[in-house]
């Protein structure tokens, strides 16, 4: 799956700046102005304590409410994040952004229909608010509304042209779509924008991958394991398969082995473990498969369909080509069109002319 891109989709992404507000109690809006610094220089814990303070100091300043629910979310305190978006609504229910905070909220609980009413929302109150029309196409692409993302993203990006995340997301409605030219192109833009967002690093690499530019590829998965190193299993997995591909099999079995010794404790059964004893042959192809036989289907499709991709990989770098277009075609036909895997099946496919 393009997990970096699924993570892009879901990862919080604010849209609203903290800002101040004058009026007020003159301390309540020093510690406002004060919690505010301190966010922009990542000391969260000081920040609360101090937009805490200015809620007690004023408590009908829904900015205030609104600046340390802000601050709140961050620090992953969802339901305090969402009693000061209630408050600040309550104090000013025609400030569309209380709204478009909460609606995130909502949709990290599985409040589907909450967070679409919150998005509505703010979005009637705002209609050129950039970041509840990113938000809501995150909601709209999370559920399958492939179409109604795609507009969000689309009127996100005419409305903040400099929206980095925006292009990144819509380049996944291109990816599914398979308009891996497109893909590409926005997740250029979204990184001549910001080029230390990891999620499009790692996704124009599929995308290059995917179109044969194995150089690129490789550049991007680096860097996207520069960027986030700690979650990074496949992109690193990706790096393996494209320097095996070189005839670097030494060196990348050696950087593969330092990342598997690296995150054995705890984690040496879970499925990117198999995968890269698979690739480094600590186990078979018979043992690789029963790790993927789990008996809920759904997944098991889905780790099947990674299976024999990497099983159809092994068998052509070994130069076994019919082996490894048999596997590929029982790759596309677990139907997973959503995982890379599968592209990058299609792929080999196509470049074997089969």
């Amino acid at each position: 799956m393009n997990r970096r891109a699924i993570h892009a989709v879901l990862i919080w992404l604010p849209g609203l700046a903290l800002t101040l507000l004058a009026a007020g109690q003159a301390g309540a809006a020093d510690y406002k102005l004060q919690g505010i610094e301190e966010y922009k220089k990542g000391d969260l814990n000081a920040a609360l304590a101090d937009l805490t303070r200015a809620v007690e100091e004023n408590p009908k300043d829904a900015e205030a409410c609104l600046n340390r629910g802000f601050v709140r979310q961050a620090k992953g305190d969802l339901d305090g994040a969402s009693a000061d978006y209630n408050h600040a609504i309550e104090l000013d229910p025609k400030d569309a952004r209380p709204y478009n905070n909460r609606g995130f909220i909502k949709q990290a609980k599985g409040d589907w229909e909450g967070a679409l009413a919150d998005f509505n929302t703010a979005l009637k109150l705002a209609p050129k608010l950039p970041q509840a029309h990113l938000n809501r196409g995150n909601l709209k692409q999370s559920r399958g509304d492939l179409d109604g993302a795609l507009a969000d993203y689309n009127q996100a990006i005419k409305l903040d042209p400099k929206d980095a995340p925006a292009y990144c997301n819509r380049g996944l409605i291109k990816k599914a779509r398979d308009d891996w030219d497109g893909a590409l192109a926005d997740y250029t833009r979204c990184l001549e924008l910001d080029p230390n967002y990891a999620p499009a690093c790692y996704s124009r690499g599929v995308a290059r991958m995917v179109k044969g530019d194995a150089e690129g590829a490789l550049a991007d998965f680096r860097r996207d394991v520069e960027l986030d190193p700690n979650r990074q299993d496949y992109a690193r997995i990706y790096i393996w398969l494209l320097r095996a591909r070189k005839g670097e099999t030494t060196a990348a079995n050696e950087e593969l082995s330092a990342c598997l010794n690296a995150r054995a404790k705890g984690s040496s059964g879970d499925w990117p473990s198999k995968v890269m004893q698979f690739l480094l042959n600590k186990i078979n192809e018979s043992d690789f498969l029963s790790a993927s036989g789990l008996p809920d289907r759904q997944k098991q499709s889905a780790l099947q369909c990674e299976f024999w991709y990497y099983a159809g990989m092994k068998q052509l770098l070994a130069g076994n080509s019919q082996t490894a277009a048999d596997d590929f075609r029982k790759c596309l036909a677990t139907g997973r069109k959503n995982f890379s895997e599968y592209a990058f099946a299609q792929a080999e496919l196509r470049a074997m002319g089969r």
